[in-house]
């Protein structure tokens, strides 16, 4: 019974609500075979009324304990059935949920295995993007060399070589396409390489393009080898660095040549002198030059004009300098010519004076003419100097001694130049402070009228007397300050005082008395000098008629449009203009015609020698007879004798100046000089 029971409630396919219909069905029927047969068997066995009652209360008893046994054991097997499964299934569920622990883990271990492989799929792209934008960025070719089959191939060869793969070509064909000057070294390392004599080839040459134009490359490569170590493959890249050998030439030129002029610089020249100073048996001189006044065309014009003069003064020294010579500019407005084979000292003169005489001519620069000169100083090795230092300072020493000699000339070094170097470095300390301290006065030189004999006018000569009393001659400060550009300062104090000293003498009673003040180069070069002078004659209240400026032929002549146009405009003004020392500088006709002058000052090397020599006194004459026909009045200046002034009276000279009539006197004594001459007459 147990049995078929167990097979009831572990049927597979019964649920909750039919098994429980079982329990019922089997409890029903047995209940009810009880009831039918338990009576009829009782009453068949037993006719006592009393015992069957007494027996119907035990049946009623047995009847509750067996159906209580059946509900036990129905009750225990659908228990015990229920137990089983539970642990069953709770064993099933341990097993699930090991499985699913495991299929949990297999499954994080697929996930971190796919995105790792992911990670290495976006690396490996990132890193193909890469390689490709690398090769595209680096403008790259890949090369490859065969060595058994002699087939080299050349990916990516347009972006160098500007044609398509090259492929299946012979490496001698390769080779042809070399350059020359490079070949052998790539051959030799190419080789190097094969023969396992070195790891990498590496090589910077020249090799021809498709337009047939060579480009310069840097190769890269490394060789395979077998067991026997022997190279079979040979691989790398080829890069253009055409434009970084440029930008190194270029880099290299910056270094040794002048970024105006292209002429080697100081870095190159002294290079240069180094190496023959290397050798005692080498001969060489050194040509130093400085171009005078360069300044004030930086000043006039602005530095792109002072760079246009420089390439032209570049130009023009180039034509005169010999072949195997080296001309170098050195910085600023300095150049030096390192002369190989030459210290005769003749020799030297013949070069110095062909340099000096290739300034005559004039500078175009800007529409406007410019004339500059310039000055020399002459080292020679070994007599001047065994060292670069020594024979560049002293020829600097003697370069500056050609400039404070007039400039436009040449000096040879001599030891005794030191000494006058340091004199002018105390001579310009001194004009400093005199210049503070108001050290220069101004001397007059009165300048006769010859047809009525009449003073005419002074010239206002400076002078510079210092406090212990002695005095430094105008030739040795003059040059000084325009050389240092004090002129400037001395120049501008020189026309304001020229200005309050003819005021002073009309309020003393001598009347206006016209009065002729020097103007310099640097001074005429200045942007706002008539602005200046006009301003002066405005505070001052003057009449301008009674004011004239003297410019020399080199000062006139220097930036000769900007001149003219600032002459004019003071000419205007009623200031008249006077050329001063005529005959020492260009003496053109042709300039001297588009001058706007009033006066032409014949200078006093002139009226030296017109007693002496018949030709020069026969060109003054012609002189002053153009000067006539040009409407131009005529000063004599430097007469000492009665016989000079007899030769240029009748000559047909306007007016006379010089120690034949009074020598340069300060105020107070030319104030009397003047009362004097004019009660004399």
């Amino acid at each position: 019974m147990k049995k078929m029971i167990n097979r009831i409630f572990s049927g597979d396919t019964a649920n909750s609500g039919q098994k429980a219909m079982m329990i019922s069905v089997i409890f029903a029927v047995f209940g009810g075979l009880w009831i039918l047969f338990s009576d009829k068997i009782l009453n068949s066995m037993v006719s006592d009324l009393e015992t069957i009652q007494r027996i119907q209360l035990y049946k009623g008893w047995f009847y509750i304990l067996l159906t209580s046994a059946l509900v036990y054991i129905l009750s225990y097997v659908s228990l015990n059935n229920i137990e089983e499964k539970n642990v069953s299934l709770k064993s099933n569920y341990e097993e699930l949920e090991a499985t699913y622990e495991e299929v949990q883990a297999m499954q994080d271990t697929l996930i971190y295995q796919y995105d790792e492989l992911r990670k290495a799929n976006e690396e490996l792209e990132v890193a193909r993007e890469r390689y490709k934008l690398t090769l595209l960025g680096s403008n790259d070719s890949i090369w490859d060399y065969d060595i058994a089959k002699d087939n080299l191939f050349i990916g990516r060869a347009k972006e160098i070589l500007g044609e398509e793969n090259i492929d299946n070509i012979k490496i001698e064909r390769w080779f042809e396409r070399i350059h020359s000057d490079d070949l052998e070294n790539v051959k030799m390392a190419f080789n190097r390489v094969l023969n396992n004599k070195k790891e990498l080839f590496k090589e910077e040459f020249r090799i021809k393009n498709y337009k047939g134009k060579y480009i310069w490359v840097f190769t890269r490569g490394k060789a395979i080898y077998d067991k026997s170590g022997v190279a079979t493959r040979m691989s790398g890249s080829m890069t253009d660095i055409t434009d970084s050998k440029d930008k190194e030439k270029r880099i290299n030129h910056l270094a040794y040549y002048d970024e105006i002029t292209n002429l080697p610089n100081r870095t190159r020249f002294m290079e240069s002198v180094g190496r023959f100073l290397e050798k005692d048996s080498n001969i060489f001189s050194i040509i130093y030059l400085d171009l005078d006044n360069f300044k004030s065309v930086n000043d006039t014009l602005g530095h792109t004009a002072g760079d246009i003069l420089l390439r032209s003064v570049a130009d023009n020294l180039g034509l005169y300098v010999e072949e195997f010579d080296l001309l170098s500019r050195l910085g600023g407005d300095e150049f030096a010519i390192l002369v190989k084979g030459k210290s005769d000292i003749f020799e030297l003169e013949r070069y110095a004076k062909s340099i000096i005489k290739s300034f005559e001519k004039p500078f175009y620069i800007m529409d406007h003419e410019f004339f500059i000169t310039a000055s020399i100083g002459i080292t020679r090795f070994p007599s001047d100097g065994t060292e670069i230092g020594e024979l560049l300072q002293n020829a600097d020493i003697a370069m500056y001694y050609s400039k404070n000699s007039g400039k436009n000339s040449y000096s040879f070094f001599d030891r005794r130049l030191k000494s006058l170097l340091r004199q002018k470095t105390i001579l310009e300390n001194e004009m400093k402070q005199a210049i503070f301290d108001k050290g220069f006065s101004l001397y007059y030189q009165p300048q006769i009228d010859l047809l009525t004999g009449e003073i005419n006018g002074l010239e206002a000569l400076i002078r510079w007397i210092k406090a212990d009393g002695s005095f430094v001659a105008p030739d040795k400060f003059i040059p000084l300050a325009e050389e240092t550009g004090q002129i400037i300062i001395l120049g501008k104090w020189v026309i304001e005082e020229a200005i309050k000293q003819i005021i002073s003498w009309k309020e003393k009673g001598l009347g206006y008395i016209h009065v002729a003040v020097n103007i310099s180069t640097k001074q005429i070069q200045q942007n706002d000098f008539v602005e200046d002078v006009i301003d002066l004659i405005q505070i001052y209240d003057i009449d301008t008629k009674y004011l004239s400026f003297e410019i020399t032929e080199t000062a006139a002549m220097f930036d000769f449009k900007n001149s003219v146009q600032k002459l004019n405009r003071l000419r205007k003004h009623g200031i008249s203009i006077s050329l001063d020392d005529f005959g020492t500088g260009y003496s053109s006709l042709t300039y001297l015609r588009r001058l706007p002058i009033d006066y032409l000052k014949l200078d006093k090397g002139f009226i030296d020698s017109i007693l002496d020599e018949s030709i020069q006194g026969e060109i003054v004459k012609s002189v002053i007879d153009l000067s006539k026909k040009m409407d131009l009045k005529v000063v004599a200046e430097g007469i000492e004798y009665k016989e000079q002034l007899e030769f240029i009276k009748t000559a047909g000279a306007d007016y006379a100046q010089g120690y034949y009539y009074s020598k340069p006197l300060p105020a107070e004594e030319i104030y009397t000089f003047i009362s004097d001459y004019n009660k004399g007459r």
